[in-house]
């Protein structure tokens, strides 16, 4: 499952996506509106293609021609749609006002049901950032709802989740899980520059436990989330810093800042997995896989992940019996294969050790079609493939 971002379409454009690679694709973002509480484009000069636009909604759906199995989801939100405004600064966001009344919630549901099935979108990702504990209850009547209607037109309905602590309590995860079809964990983004040391941004184990793939994995567990709902999100990106010392570069050394500017990403602390896969860095890995390899040069760090911690992590999802792994996103991994590892080496690897025969291991396609099929791991249960899943 991976993640196409619009703000990219110049550089990595709908064509160059490889329609076999992911089983679902989501298109990030639309957004909210403000005004009437809908859907809406977040760029009609990237959505459309009036007035010369990308017109990148036809375009990421036709990707589905090359592979009719591939599932396009809209994404809704992110970060920025997120945030208060001045508008709703004292009342929660745009998002918490959506979910206040039945009537709000029953006005979207009907236009999202009608924008998804006209833009040829199979169904919505919820990628609501910032959520408060008194938001539980009226976004779970949301998802119920949405589940509810969604269902009836044969569109899918999943959600991004968030692992910091401080958010969870925002969630009602048995009613989340009971009315998605599926979920992403944000398991990245753990650590930064602004902690003043280094340290790896998405391990799988860690010795801070909270910090870590599995132990986010395990708390949504203990809250009621089924496995088999459960996406891990991994990034196709690295974190970066920049040493107080050159000579001071290991884990948990003293930063002064983000890292520089990468020639691609052109943004501070943050880099593509192409521009640290290179042999101008100095490359640490991680055989064990479990914290991710970084890399030096002078003063600079990153930490990432590579093809080992991947295949780690794709192996992790196997063995606790979860849905799969998402990436985020295609145009941050090696697409172009600058760096002579095949063409989106980290996807690529995920999917090989997913789709491994080997007995007892199930792939995350597994629901070629509708119908019931055996379980691979138990001879005497059988699923349930319904709307690809």
């Amino acid at each position: 499952m991976c993640y196409y971002l619009s703000w990219t379409a110049l550089n990595f454009e709908p064509e160059q996506i490889d329609p076999f690679l992911c089983t679902h694709l989501t298109y990030a973002y639309a957004k909210l509106s403000e005004e009437n509480y809908i859907i809406q484009p977040q760029n009609l000069a990237h959505d459309f293609e009036f007035n010369g636009g990308l017109d990148l909604y036809k375009r990421l759906n036709a990707v589905k021609y090359l592979n009719p199995k591939l599932k396009v989801l809209l994404g809704l939100g992110g970060v920025l749609d997120s945030r208060r405004t001045a508008k709703h600064n004292s009342s929660g966001s745009k998002y918490t006002k959506l979910m206040e009344t039945e009537s709000m919630r029953r006005h979207f549901i009907d236009h999202a049901v009608n924008y998804l099935i006209y833009f040829g979108f199979d169904g919505l990702e919820l990628h609501w950032e910032y959520p408060n504990a008194e938001d539980n209850v009226n976004l779970g009547k949301f998802i119920k709802e949405c589940n509810i209607h969604f269902a009836m037109n044969n569109l899918l309905l999943t959600m991004n989740l968030a692992t910091n602590p401080s958010i969870m309590d925002a969630y009602d995860v048995e009613i989340i899980n009971r009315f998605t079809d599926f979920v992403h964990l944000m398991t990245y983004d753990f650590h930064g520059y602004y902690e003043g040391v280094t340290n790896f941004i998405s391990p799988l184990y860690a010795f801070q436990p909270e910090n870590s793939v599995d132990v986010a994995v395990k708390e949504f567990i203990k809250r009621g989330l089924d496995p088999e709902k459960i996406v891990v999100g991994i990034a196709t990106y690295a974190k970066s810093y920049t040493l107080l010392r050159a000579s001071i570069n290991g884990v948990g050394s003293p930063v002064i800042g983000p890292g520089h500017e990468g020639p691609f990403t052109k943004t501070m602390g943050y880099l593509s997995y192409y521009e640290v896969c290179g042999n101008n860095w100095w490359h640490i890995e991680d055989k064990s896989g479990y914290t991710g390899a970084y890399v030096v040069k002078n003063q600079q760090w990153a930490s990432y992940n590579d093809q080992k911690s991947v295949i780690t992590k794709s192996q992790y999802v196997l063995k606790e019996k979860l849905l799969g792994v998402s990436f985020w996103s295609l145009d941050q991994d090696d697409f172009s294969d600058l760096c002579r590892r095949g063409h989106f080496p980290l996807i690529n690897a995920a999917k090989k050790e997913l789709n491994r025969t080997e007995p007892g291991l199930v792939a995350v396609d597994r629901c070629m079609t509708d119908g019931f099929y055996r379980d691979q791991l138990d001879c005497r249960k059988f699923f349930e493939c319904s709307r690809g899943m």
